[in-house]
């Protein structure tokens, strides 16, 4: 998801295509192709792929 600080802002958010886990919950990963999981550690929220991550 992109968030634009204002209407017709295009220089913010796009930081997000860069992630290569982030929010990427269930989708294949770009590496192995293991399925992005998603764990809840204190509240907040993190991704990780099994495969790459052992």
């Amino acid at each position: 998801m992109d968030y634009p600080l204002y209407a017709g802002d295009e220089k913010t958010g796009s930081y997000n295509d860069h992630f290569l886990v982030y929010e990427r919950e269930n989708q294949p990963c770009q590496r192995c192709g293991t399925r992005i999981e998603k764990i809840q550690i204190s509240s907040r929220k993190s991704f990780f792929c099994p495969g790459c991550q052992e």
